[in-house]
Parts: structure tokens; sequence; C-alpha cells
């Protein structure tokens, strides 16, 4: 029997996509999302983290810390 593997979309989360409407728009098309921590937590990482547990906390958040 065969294993199929489906690729996983990930769509990183920058200032231009952070926005409430565009995660929305994308929300169905993606199976998790990026945040580059590289430069430090703050409040504008919590508030993408925030927004997407809002619109679907069912979704894969991958914190990339290097």
């Amino acid at each position: 029997m065969y294993n199929f593997h489906y690729p996983k979309i990930i769509a990183s989360v920058g200032s231009s996509l952070a926005k409430e409407t565009v995660l929305s728009k994308i929300m169905n098309f993606v199976d998790g999302f990026s945040i580059n921590l590289s430069q430090g937590f703050d409040d504008r990482q919590k508030k993408y983290i925030d927004t997407i547990l809002k619109l679907d906390n069912s979704k894969t958040i991958m914190l990339e810390t290097k």
C-alpha cells in the first residue's frame, strides 16, 4: 500500500501579512505559519500570534529563533 505525503504550505508572517483581513483570506490555503524571532520577541510578534489563534486556533505556528 502506498503512503502519500502531502506537502505542507507554510506562510511567513511579517508586517505586511499580519493584518487580520489578509490573514483571514489565506487561512484556508496554508497549513501553518512561521514567525521569525531572530530580532527578539516583542508585542508585534505577540500580536501576530494572537491574530492567527483568534482566526483559527488549529493552525501550527513555528517560531524561528535563529
